[in-house]
């Protein structure tokens, strides 16, 4: 039986570094409990201890969101601990960039989709039957701008992304008579290590073409992602679901 306690509980993936730690930076800041997940154990050992340094409201949990079982133990402490669950963001991902469609090996769109897919999916199918039981819940998911537009070279990218779109869809219209809602932010490029380490891969000319094609002349803030996601989850809209909120600069209005 979840308990009642009055302090609200997240649950963040992909948590040791880039939006998922600025995002559990955020939810600190408002006031909930903290439930740090990533596959990385030294990285969120050090995430935990940058985030919350008494060590009072977080807890870690070392998971592969590919793997049920290791999903399933990570939302089980989660409640465990916390003895409820009121928002998760389902973060957790890789990027895929490189060939065209016809020269992708299977074992790359296979592993695109196992993480920014299959993941997200697990995590709600743990998460949704404990946020049943409460009768109240606020999911928010990391689809991508690639979710809503075709990507040139990020084939399993963008079609992991566009499924993450059509999941949180479908799951906001199922949940939504139980209280519970489901929304995505759909991010542009965001200043971090992995948009730089894919420039690094891809060359100083992408990196240019990027900054080129933003509206607004800059690439978001980690902390540009974290509002949003903590708005999402947070009563103020609690109307809002089903929906992919793009924080983009206006990238995708072009």
């Amino acid at each position: 039986m979840v308990s009642s306690s009055s302090t609200p509980a997240a649950f963040v993936t992909g948590a040791a570094n880039g939006i998922g730690e600025a995002v559990v930076a955020r939810f600190l800041a408002g006031g909930y409990r903290v439930a740090m997940v990533d596959l990385d154990a030294d990285r969120l050992r050090a995430a935990r201890e940058k985030a919350d340094p008494a060590g009072e409201r977080t807890i870690e949990a070392v998971a592969d969101v590919t793997d049920e079982q290791s999903v399933r133990a990570a939302i089980s402490a989660t409640v465990e601990a916390f003895g409820r669950l009121d928002a998760a963001h389902n973060n957790a991902g890789i990027t895929s960039s490189g060939p065209n469609t016809h020269e992708l090996e299977l074992s790359a769109w296979q592993r695109t989709l196992d993480v920014d897919l299959t993941g997200v999916w697990l995590c709600m199918k743990h998460q949704l039957p404990v946020m049943l039981e409460q009768g109240s819940g606020a999911i928010v998911n990391t689809a991508s701008i690639a979710g809503h537009i075709g990507y040139r070279n990020a084939a399993a990218y963008a079609a992991a992304k566009h499924g993450v779109v059509g999941l949180t869809k479908t799951a906001a219209i199922e949940y939504a008579p139980q209280g519970i809602r489901v929304n995505a932010v759909s991010p542009g490029p965001v200043q971090s290590d992995m948009l730089e380490a894919s420039f690094e891969r891809r060359g100083a000319a992408v990196r240019d073409w990027y900054y080129a094609s933003s509206p607004t002349g800059r690439f978001a803030s980690l902390e540009d992602i974290a509002h949003a996601v903590h708005w999402l989850a947070s009563a103020e809209a609690s109307f809002i679901t089903g929906h992919c909120l793009s924080v983009d600069g206006g990238w995708i209005a072009q």
